[in-house]
């Protein structure tokens, strides 16, 4: 028995990353740490760059703080929104000076850009700027209508918008340069050595250890094989029906 030919170059990025790190939890099994000591040698350079090519991966399919950045964005706009609803509704209070003031901030706040509305960067800079407006021409006001709570919260949610785009943007500019062909093609270049010395040790020493590793390994190529193709099938009758 030997390990069945598969053409990694044919993979998608994210098909190739799935197996090559199936190959290694497989390795890893526990029942299969004779054979992991044996290929030693290459092994551990073939966990490295399966590690780097997953780095490179996820940095070229977004930053892992994206996610993270969008919730904050929106917790921020809640705030927002919340804030302008009480304001809106309280310049019909019935006390006099609440309404007054009401009718003061919401006069601001609509003279400023809508931030919920806005690009992250511009929402971020009209936040500040009305905070700023808040804390000095209307603290009064603010003061007034008892929506410090409000402001302070705005300030907090925008703030921390700012440290995740700082945090991501740090995390952008250190990025690995490695591309993601050069790193896929390290990984088929250990998984080659490993494939052809688990072949030749097989080969050599007529052992069902080795039959057994190597049916687990050919049965992922085989699913891995089959979903290709039916990737490819779909993109090909796709294609053909435009």
């Amino acid at each position: 028995m030997k390990i069945e030919n598969i053409i990694t170059n044919r993979l998608t990025n994210a098909s190739h990353i799935q197996f090559m790190s199936d190959v290694d939890q497989l390795i890893n099994l526990p029942e299969y740490i004779t054979i992991k000591t044996e290929i030693n040698d290459y092994y551990n350079s073939y966990a490295l760059v399966v590690s780097q090519e997953m780095d490179i991966y996820q940095q070229e399919s977004g930053s892992i703080l994206t996610k993270k950045i969008k919730e904050s964005d929106i917790f921020r706009s809640r705030i927002y929104s919340g804030l302008k609803l009480i304001i809106e509704g309280n310049t019909y209070n019935i006390d006099e000076t609440i309404a007054n003031s009401a009718i003061d901030i919401y006069r601001i706040m609509k003279q400023f850009n809508n931030p919920t509305k806005l690009s992250f960067n511009d929402a971020t800079s009209t936040i500040n700027g009305l905070i700023t407006v808040f804390e000095s021409n209307l603290a009064e006001d603010i003061s007034n209508v008892a929506v410090h709570n409000w402001v302070d919260n705005l300030k907090q949610a925008n703030d921390s918008f700012s440290d995740l785009m700082r945090t991501r943007n740090s995390e952008l500019s250190a990025r690995n340069k490695t591309s993601m062909k050069e790193a896929r093609q390290s990984v088929d270049a250990f998984y080659s050595k490993i494939v052809q010395h688990i072949n030749a040790l097989a080969l050599l020493h007529n052992d069902a250890h080795y039959d057994s590793f190597i049916q687990k390994l050919n049965t992922q190529i085989n699913y891995i094989k089959n979903a290709s193709a039916i990737k490819r099938g779909k993109a090909k009758s796709k294609k053909m029906g435009e």
